[in-house]
């Protein structure tokens, strides 16, 4: 796949998904309210799919810190029709960040990429 330039609303992220390389585009959005606006008609397609798993991931803010420690930040996985799709949902801030995407690919970039495509620490990342 061919990579594109990088700029304050796009950037474009490496996943390694078996023996293959995929090129995965992230789009920054920024809405404010779901009635209609474009934020609403990109999970549009995905609304009336079934939830058919939940994902919790906490990562530690110290690498050396104990699991059961309150200490964390947290993230979701939700599959959707069997793995057919996924949406990521973690705070930012103040703010949601959502992130929706299709096949295996998609589960790679969530487990290893904040919605901003920016890369997770491997080593503070743990599953409930």
């Amino acid at each position: 796949q061919k990579r594109g330039k990088d700029d304050h609303k796009l950037r474009f992220v490496e996943i390694r998904h078996g023996a293959s390389i995929r090129i995965v585009k992230v789009s920054r959005l920024l809405y404010t309210f779901l009635d209609g606006s474009p934020a609403r008609q990109l999970f549009s397609g995905h609304l009336d799919r079934i939830v058919t798993s939940l994902t919790e991931v906490r990562q530690k803010f110290w690498a050396f810190q104990p699991k059961d420690w309150v200490t964390y930040e947290a993230f979701s996985i939700l599959e959707l029709s069997g793995g057919n799709a996924f949406i990521l949902c973690e705070t930012s801030g103040s703010g949601l960040e959502l992130a929706i995407g299709e096949g295996p690919a998609a589960l790679e970039f969530m487990a290893h990429f904040r919605a901003d495509g920016e890369e997770r620490p491997e080593n503070k990342l743990f599953q409930m």
